[in-house]
Formats: C-alpha cells, sequence, structure tokens
C-alpha cells in the first residue's frame, strides 16, 4: 500500500520538522515528511489545506465501560434531583421483570437541593428491580432496598476494610449509599453483559472514537476484556491502538506468566500494574495531608499502608511491570512519589511508573515526578468538572496546586493526557481546551481556575499524542509524524493552534487516519 497526502497545514509534533505540507505512507508507516513532491506510483489524496495533527491517544480510559455504558442510565450532569429521578423512573418503565437497572454517574455536588442519596428515594420507584447506579467518580454507589438485599447487607454487616456503609445514625441501618471497597459485592452480583453485547459495545465505540480523533487508547480493563481485543484484532474488525493495563489483583498472575510491560503488537500491548492509592474528590475519599474543609478529622482513605504499596510496587518492578498509581490527593501522591522512589534504590531500575490523575501535588513534591521520571497521566476534564468540588473541598490555599500543569512542565515532567472516560467525556478537544483554558464550557462568565498553570495548545496536543506514546513506551513508533513511525493522523476542519481557545470546542474531525487507512471520514482522491 503506496499513499500520499498532499496539500496539507500540517503539525508533526517533531520539534526536528514542525510544520510540513506532504505525507507519503508505505504500508502502515510514514516513508516520507516534508514538502509537496511530485510522484506518480502512489494513490494521492488532497487535504485541501486542513489542519493535520498526529492521533490523539487517550492516556487514561475505561473503554469497554464507556462503550456499554452509553445503553445505560444516564445522569450525567443533572443539576435538579427531580429530573434525576424521572430519569431513573422513565429507565425502570422500560426494563423487563426484575432487571438490574445499572448505570448513573450522578454528582451530588451539582444537585441544587445538596440531597444525599438515599435507598427510600430508588425505593419508590421500584422494589422489584435492583437498582445500582454509580457515581461520576465510580467511588460511590446509589442502591434500593432490593440491591442490599441481593448483597446481603444489613445493620449487621461489618465495615468492609478500605470502604465504607453509609448508615442510618439511629437504627445502624444501611441508608443505600455505598464507598469504594463497600460496592464490591454489588459488582460480584450484577449480571455480566454477554460477549456478543460486549463485541457489538466495543466496535461501536470504535466508531465513535474515531470520529473524535483518537486513534489509540490505554485501557484500564480485564482479562476477559483483553481476550475480547485479542479476537477482535485478530478479526481485524476493531482499529484501535490499545495498551491494556493490569488490576493489581492480576498482578501475580502475570508474574507467573512473564509478562512484561510494552509486550504486544502494533495494535495490543501489555501496559502497566494499575493500583489504586485513595480514593476521590468528589466523595471526599482522596487522601489529604490536611482535612478536608468543613470535614475535621477527615483525611480521605488509604487503600494501602507505606509498606504495603511500597511491597506492590517493588513485586511488579522486580518483575519488568512498571506502575501505574492512582493518587488524587497530596497524602496520596506523596505516598507512591515515595514508594517509587525507595523502589528505584532497591530495585536499580527506571521503570517508566506513572501516577494517574495527580491532581494535587504539595509543592514539595511537585518536582519530584521528572526527577523519579514518573510520568504524570492526567485528565484536563477533571480539572474542568470539578473546580467547585476543588475549592470546596480542599480551601482556597490547597487549591492553588490542584492541577499544576505549567508548574509539572516547568520541571521537564512528562504529561499524557487523557479523558478516564466514561467518568467524563473521551471527547479530546474538551480536555485540551480544559488545559488551555482552566474552564470547562464556553461561558465568558466562568472564571478562569489558577491560570497561572494554564498551557498552550501545542503542549496539551503534545500531552495527548507524543506525551501518551511516551507514557506507554512507544514514542518511537507513534505520537509525532515522523519517518518510520506509524501513519496516524488525523484532519480537522480548523487549525487549532491559531483560533481562540473557545472554538476549540468546535472542532470537527473530518478523517482519522490509522495506518494509513481512512477509518473516518472522506478525503478528496486526486
Amino acid at each position: 500500500m503506496k499513499k500520499r497526502f498532499i496539500n496539507g497545514n500540517i503539525y508533526t509534533i517533531d520539534a526536528s520538522l514542525p510544520k510540513a505540507r506532504s505525507l507519503f505512507v508505505d504500508q502502515d508507516r510514514l516513508s516520507y515528511v516534508g514538502d509537496n513532491t511530485e510522484v506518480n506510483d502512489r494513490q494521492t489524496f488532497d487535504l485541501e489545506d486542513l489542519t493535520v495533527i498526529p492521533g490523539m491517544i487517550d492516556a487514561h480510559t475505561h473503554f469497554t465501560d464507556y462503550a456499554l455504558q452509553e445503553s445505560w442510565v444516564q445522569l450525567r450532569d443533572l443539576t435538579d434531583f427531580d429530573h434525576v429521578l424521572h430519569a431513573i423512573r422513565k429507565f425502570v418503565e422500560q426494563a423487563a421483570p426484575e432487571e438490574w437497572i445499572v448505570g448513573g454517574r450522578w454528582d451530588k455536588n451539582l444537585w441544587q437541593d445538596s440531597v444525599v442519596p438515599h435507598r427510600e428515594h430508588l425505593d419508590a420507584i421500584s422494589l422489584v428491580h435492583p437498582i445500582a447506579l454509580s457515581s461520576k467518580d465510580g467511588h460511590s454507589m446509589w442502591v434500593n432496598s432490593k440491591t442490599l438485599e441481593i448483597i446481603g447487607y444489613t445493620t449487621e454487616t461489618p465495615t468492609p476494610s478500605g470502604g465504607e456503609i453509609c448508615r442510618d445514625p439511629d437504627t445502624g441501618e444501611p441508608t443505600g449509599l455505598l464507598k469504594e471497597e463497600a460496592i464490591l459485592p454489588v459488582f460480584d452480583n450484577t449480571p455480566t453483559p454477554n460477549l456478543s453485547q460486549r463485541s457489538r459495545a466495543v466496535l461501536q465505540g470504535a466508531k465513535n472514537v474515531h470520529a473524535l480523533g483518537l486513534t489509540g487508547l490505554h485501557c484500564c480493563e480485564s482479562p476477559e476484556t483483553f481476550r475480547l481485543y485479542q479476537s477482535l484484532i485478530a478479526e481485524e474488525k476493531l482499529k484501535l491502538r490499545l495498551y491494556h493495563t493490569i488490576p493489581d489483583h492480576h498482578m501475580e498472575d502475570a508474574v507467573r506468566m512473564g509478562l512484561k510491560t510494552g509486550f504486544g503488537n502494533r495494535w495490543l500491548r501489555i501496559g502497566h500494574v494499575k493500583i489504586f492509592s485513595d480514593g476521590a474528590l468528589g466523595s471526599q475519599s482522596a487522601r489529604m495531608l490536611s482535612p478536608y474543609e468543613k470535614s475535621p478529622g477527615n483525611h480521605g482513605i488509604g487503600m494501602h499502608t507505606d509498606t504495603e504499596l511500597f511491597d506492590l510496587i517493588n513485586r511488579s518492578a522486580h518483575a519488568d511491570l512498571a506502575v501505574a498509581v492512582h493518587a488524587i490527593g497530596d497524602r496520596a501522591n506523596r505516598q507512591v512519589l515515595d514508594a517509587i522512589e525507595h523502589t528505584q534504590q532497591k530495585e536499580n531500575k527506571r521503570l517508566r511508573h506513572r501516577i494517574e490523575h495527580a491532581q494535587l501535588l504539595h509543592p514539595d513534591d511537585q518536582d519530584r515526578l521528572a526527577k523519579l521520571g514518573v510520568v504524570a497521566s492526567m485528565q484536563p476534564v477533571h480539572l474542568a468538572a470539578d473546580v467547585k468540588n476543588i475549592i470546596t473541598h480542599w480551601g482556597d490555599d490547597r487549591s492553588r496546586y490542584a492541577f499544576p500543569f505549567k508548574t509539572l512542565l516547568n520541571y521537564g515532567t512528562k504529561l499524557a493526557f487523557g479523558s478516564d472516560a466514561p467518568i467524563e467525556t473521551i471527547d479530546p478537544f474538551a480536555g485540551i481546551y480544559a488545559a488551555v483554558a482552566r474552564k470547562y464550557k464556553n461561558n465568558p462568565m466562568e472564571q478562569t481556575f489558577c491560570p497561572e498553570e494554564k498551557i498552550s495548545v501545542h503542549h496539551a496536543v503534545h500531552a495527548y499524542t507524543a506525551g501518551s506514546a511516551y507514557a506507554s513506551g512507544e514514542e518511537r513508533v507513534k505520537g509525532s509524524l515522523t519517518v518510520g513511525k506509524l501513519a496516524d493522523f488525523i484532519v480537522l476542519d480548523r487549525d487549532i493552534f491559531a483560533i481562540k481557545p473557545e472554538e476549540i470546542l468546535e472542532t470537527k474531525v473530518v478523517a482519522t487516519v490509522i495506518g494509513g487507512e481512512i477509518v473516518y471520514g472522506e478525503l478528496k482522491e486526486k
């Protein structure tokens, strides 16, 4: 396969040749990047002066969950509690008898009436259907009495380690709000979509993300999903480059099999071991050095002692499996950095470890990621959606150190951007806008959050392309439009480097090209 793409406004994200007009593709690789050159042996496409950038790579997704949840109860962005209940009731009315009602993505911080989710709200809708609705951050779940009955939670149930069963202070009965590890029995009892349903969802999800300019994803999912990806890729049905993270409870299986970070091919690779250090901001379970504002004594929830976390990271690193550790609060981020530093001293290895989220970093820790070679895998859309929570729960003083993109770059930290979909929108242009404007939506009246931490469009695009490729150890094969790298690129309807930040949200993808093949849209053939 020999192709030529000419007359483009091409941003390569390669410092040695920042701009180009033409791309040549041989098989699935770039064989030429530069000015227009006349040749006769290639299929030729005219880019018509449209802007081209490397295919974007979302560095943090739960892709199958995203794909499946498109058909579940959707409560995201609802601010009126009556509208929340109406959406649930409408979904239940269309459900089969006794069918599980799942989905959610509710955010009680948005509800105007400051309502606390309770089983009685859901019991009024149905006592027959088990209802289990995850919060937006995935760290809390709202269930009805039927679900509590199925999982066996009563006044006598002990609080699980690392979790919380919210209870009535007078009776001790579960209220229907579960947090962290207390959620796990719900997952154990929820029917799993069958292989056919998951396959259809993944393939449709791939089409959705192609239309948004994504050519690759980093996914944290189950071994069953990994096998599904293998099957769909082998059948040449799935055209996405996937980097599959291993949940920590499967780490020993990976070690016994001799798997190492980076094993795989150009479509599917073994990634990091995913470990949780703390909870989330919205549920006030992110682990903090000082208590939450208006919540004396609450330092959040730590998933591991310092010794336990070090042992996990050290065991993984000893087997040449890098780690990606979820850390949101400043105490959690310090704990992770301490553990990685200790591991590097013991193992004498420089694996490319990552911190997922890195939302709040104490000033004393902000330079440590660069010094330790730790990638900051961050999600600007979280910043945009959580500004109110950041100020409310962390206060003005600490909030100055939240999502410190510019500071981290100044220290030399490698940034990789993603979405954490389905928790936030998977649209990368929303993420770019949030990083550049430090705002969520196109609202001129919205105050910019810590404007000193704004970054340029170039830096934001770099984090979604070359940065994500670096985070997975694939910077030699993708992330920029460079000769020898994979021919993954997207064509846009506007030059996002030359427009006002708010116009970035309106950007449309004209075409998405993966390995030289147009997988979305159309280009004019000459």
